[in-house]
């Protein structure tokens, strides 16, 4: 069985700032209309990153997670409303590919991704994507601020689900968050640059194969075949016992 781990925001889907709508409407209603939103790069972390760091500013001190999970919970409540008012879509060949690789027998498709699992719930649901895929098996936040983390748990319930069945883990994002979660689990990467990245920032972090934005069914199931004659880019760190 080969594994498809697919990210979501920018990759599958693109919200039209619903998130960070959704955030600033959250903002507002936890802080008063004097919060300020704090200005960091926020693209492939988690939700909780997210969260802790705009609580960070507006609290002028360390949130506990407690704060973080009740900012996130008031965010994901607005998070419908601002989808619905905003013209998101989803990105190029993204509903031919989870059609195709839900029909082959040797692919399982699953969420490698910084939002929670009810986050993923709403966008995937909104946009029609959410039966491609397995949600129990899937890698969401929970409590984790490092998407490494996130990587991590998600590989082992990919092992979990798939035992010796298990063959080769793809990986497909539009970060180099993305990318380095891969070298971590030993999957394959596949880095598009359909979000705030250039395609030369990310095949600077040297992902198995980068592409300015996902590619038809057949063809991309021939970039995958691919793997069966490499070995997949290893962080330096790899297997020294992290």
């Amino acid at each position: 069985m080969n594994v498809l781990f697919w990210d979501i925001d920018q990759t599958l889907v693109y919200t039209g700032h619903a998130g960070f709508l959704a955030i600033e409407h959250t903002l507002t209603e936890m802080m008063g209309p004097d919060a300020t939103l704090p200005r960091f790069d926020a693209g492939g972390r988690t939700d909780n990153f997210i969260c802790r760091e705009i609580l960070r500013h507006a609290l002028q001190k360390e949130p506990t997670l407690d704060d973080v999970h009740q900012f996130s919970r008031q965010y994901e409540e607005t998070l419908l409303y601002y989808m619905q008012e905003t013209k998101g879509k989803t990105l190029p060949y993204v509903k031919e590919l989870l059609a195709y690789f839900s029909g082959m027998p040797n692919y399982d498709q699953l969420l490698l991704t910084g939002n929670s699992r009810r986050g993923a719930e709403l966008k995937l649901t909104h946009y029609g994507l959410a039966s491609y895929f397995d949600f129990d098996h899937s890698g969401f936040a929970g409590d984790d601020f490092n998407r490494i983390d996130v990587a991590r748990r998600a590989g082992a319930l990919a092992r979990s689900k798939w035992g010796a069945e298990l063959e080769k883990i793809f990986i497909i994002g539009d970060t180099e968050h993305d990318i380095q979660c891969g070298k971590k689990i030993g999957a394959y990467t596949i880095a598009v640059a359909t979000g705030s990245r250039s395609l030369e920032k990310l095949q600077g972090y040297e992902p198995w194969r980068a592409l300015p934005e996902l590619i038809p069914a057949d063809a991309f199931q021939q970039l995958l075949d691919e793997a069966d004659t490499e070995e997949p880019p290893m962080h330096p760190a790899a297997g020294k016992g992290e």
